[in-house]
């Protein structure tokens, strides 16, 4: 009798009225016996061992092949090509001895320039940075300026030097892609502190 009750408060709460009868058909198919396919006893055990091998067998060959993956993809590839040599700087030597010491631009005495062996460094009326030269015969060039910012084999300037009348000379050879080029082609010259 509690099923009835149940039963109606259900389509109750729902404000939907049961069709005719529709209990009765609910509480005969409930009380039915299913019926169930007979099966063999042993084939049952059998393919539930054989299904958990199986499956068994195949996570360790999901696993087996995750961990040669993770291998190859941590471990670098091997390299058939040589690395790329860095670019070479300008060839030449260094600041011959006429030129070693500090150098003031004529028209802006603000503008300070240091050579010295194979270093240079540029300062004065916004301008400051060091770097690197080279010296052959009349040709010096600039490179690997802090003031610049280009890496070789970019940023040099290619000038040659004359020293007159106690004056530096540069003239360009190249244009010079670096903020010195302004002071470097000035025709007034530098002369020595």
């Amino acid at each position: 009798m509690q099923e009835q009750i149940l039963f109606d408060r259900i389509h109750d709460a729902l404000d939907i009225e049961p069709p005719a009868g529709a209990y009765e058909r609910l509480r005969t198919s409930l009380t039915r016996e299913p019926v169930r396919p007979q099966s063999w006893p042993a084939l049952k055990s059998r393919w539930l061992k054989m299904g958990f091998r199986f499956a068994a067998g195949v996570a360790l060959v999901a696993l087996g092949v995750a961990i040669t993956a993770a291998f190859f993809a941590i471990r670098p590839a091997p390299s058939n090509s040589a690395p790329a040599a860095p670019p070479a700087a300008p060839s030449g030597g260094p600041i011959p001895a006429q030129l070693t010491g500090a150098w003031k631009e004529v028209d802006d005495p603000t503008v300070v320039m240091i050579l010295s062996a194979t270093d240079f460094a540029l300062s004065g009326n916004g301008l400051s940075g060091v770097g690197k030269v080279v010296v052959n015969g009349s040709e010096i060039d600039f490179y690997s300026g802090t003031g610049c910012g280009i890496a070789l084999p970019g940023g040099i300037g290619r000038y040659t030097w004359t020293l007159s009348g106690g004056l530096l000379i540069f003239s360009p050879l190249n244009v010079d892609p670096c903020p010195r080029a302004g002071n470097m082609r000035n025709p007034a010259g530098w002369q020595p502190i």
